[in-house]
């Protein structure tokens, strides 16, 4: 219901532009009416209407002071100007101060009709926006405000989450999914075809949409099977739906988020696509395929490194590789299985190394005859480090090349993948050659480098939003932004700002 406040000195006015505007839109309600600027004053502060109506002559004070005097108490109701003709220039001039619309004396019904769809079509889409921040601050742990705007016990809400491709375990990895974003507007033609209210967010990486649909568990599932297969033909990824139904609540929309999110990373199978009901999948419990693969393996990593067949481990890998295909692994398995290996390899060289580099390497490879390539060059080159054999070492020149180009290129949309493509390395290769030489990982020089970016912009220009300055730090997405910033910084861009700003200040 849209609330209305009318006010006006002439009672005959009043009761008749209340009858007109209920009459003619049912979802309008005129909940309270006032005959001058001082008691309209007093009843918009007490009151939570959404449309005030204001005649610009009035006693005590008129309707531009009225308006004027709601806006520094920060009501932010939308107005609507009632003037005689002699004040049309008057009105005209009160619209370029924050007043939305004018009724000219007497009021013409077509007119005025005109002024409430257009009313309610820009409230519709305020209160859309608003629901889209707070959804977007619950899926990105960011503040949240106003849980009242969107939940109610009689709407039921859906959820699809859709990742493209693999999904992203670490933190801080540069990835980028190579694809057409036209998918966006499967997913909305598809939607708007049943006329249901929805909301596409952003996910936590730039491979992960979530589609919030208000609808029913059985209408939302055979929106979310025909969203996905619109989806996943669409692009040359696979593709990951999970979906999941029954929310009422605000509480109820974190816990099935956080369930959601769950069951992709423990249910996507890597380099396959599928669509997932979370609620059927939440219980299942994972088959112990990885332990049982690195007890294996175990003896030929001994073995091939106390013998230095170092030829043979391509071999070995495109062999388990297709078996792991075979058998459908999940990503999680997929990676407990290799970080097994890492770990053999560790225990017979007696040195330590990332296991963040396996998860970095399956992250970005899309299809196993990639994730072969790319482990083969991984192994290979955490063996070349344990020799130290200077001809399997790239030069300290190509790694400053390398350096110099994400110098560069770090405010654009730059990924590891297209620098080791750039340069002709694996990616596992270029992240332990690059940290060989500079003692960080190029995910973490891309970070440190945008972050410090982020905080000169903030301490020069005080006027940019976060947006704008994650769109100049080189993130597109605000809130991955944000929380990258609290990770590097301690504190959020935010608070950042506003201490910066006072220094400025001082």
């Amino acid at each position: 219901m849209i609330k209305v406040l009318i006010a006006d000195d002439e009672p005959l006015l009043l009761r008749s532009l209340k009858k007109s505007i209920e009459m003619m839109d049912g979802e309008y309600s005129v909940i309270d009416t006032a005959s001058d600027g001082k008691s309209a004053l007093k009843k918009a502060e007490a009151l939570n209407q959404d449309v005030i109506f204001t005649d610009i002559r009035m006693p005590i004070f008129d309707g531009l002071e009225f308006v004027g005097k709601l806006r520094e108490k920060g009501i932010s109701a939308k107005i609507v100007l009632i003037s005689g003709y002699k004040e049309f220039e008057y009105a005209k001039k009160a619209i370029t101060l924050g007043v939305e619309d004018y009724l000219v004396k007497p009021i013409n019904p077509l007119v005025l009709q005109k002024i409430l769809q257009k009313m309610k079509a820009e409230l519709q889409e305020d209160i859309h926006e608003k629901q889209e921040a707070y959804l977007q601050a619950v899926i990105h742990g960011g503040k949240i405000e106003m849980e009242d705007c969107f939940f109610d016990e009689k709407t039921e809400i859906c959820v699809l989450y859709l990742c493209f491709g693999t999904y992203i375990s670490y933190r801080n990895i540069q990835f980028k999914i190579n694809d057409d974003s036209s998918y966006n507007k499967e997913i909305i033609q598809i939607l708007d075809a049943q006329n249901k209210k929805y909301w596409i967010l952003d996910g936590k990486y730039d491979n992960e949409r979530i589609v919030v649909i208000e609808a029913d568990k059985i209408t939302g599932d055979h929106l979310g099977r025909e969203i996905y297969q619109a989806v996943q033909d669409k692009l040359v990824v696979n593709v990951t739906g999970v979906y999941n139904s029954g929310i009422r609540t605000a509480e109820q929309f974190r816990e099935k988020m956080l369930e959601t999110g769950i069951v992709l990373r423990k249910k996507l199978i890597f380099s396959e696509g599928r669509y997932i009901e979370a609620q059927k999948y939440s219980e299942e419990k994972l088959k112990k395929k990885a332990s049982e693969g690195r007890i294996s393996d175990y003896g030929y990593f001994e073995r091939m490194i106390k013998d230095k067949k170092y030829q043979d481990i391509g071999f070995f890998i495109k062999k388990r590789l297709r078996e792991c295909q075979e058998e459908h692994w999940t990503q999680e398995e997929l990676t407990e299985l290799l970080r097994g290996w890492l770990f053999t390899v560790e225990q017979q060289l007696r040195k330590h190394f990332e296991s963040s580099m396996i998860d970095l390497t399956v992250t970005v490879s899309q299809d196993y005859d990639e994730l072969e390539k790319n482990l083969v060059n991984f192994f290979e080159s955490v063996i070349d480090e344990q020799d130290e054999n200077p001809l399997s070492q790239v030069s300290v020149h190509t790694m400053e090349s390398v350096k110099e180009y994400i110098d560069y290129h770090y405010t654009e949309k730059l990924s590891i993948m297209e620098i080791a493509d750039k340069f002709n390395f694996s990616y596992s290769y270029l992240c332990t050659s690059f940290k060989r030489y500079f003692g960080e990982s190029p995910n973490d020089y891309i970070i440190k480098k945008r972050i410090y970016k982020a905080k000169v912009l903030f301490d020069s220009d005080p006027v940019l939003s976060i947006k704008e300055t994650a769109a100049m730090a080189g993130y597109d997405n605000p809130y991955y932004f944000s929380r990258i910033f609290k990770n590097v910084t301690g504190i959020s861009p935010s608070q950042y700002k506003k201490r910066s700003n006072e220094k400025n200040e001082i």
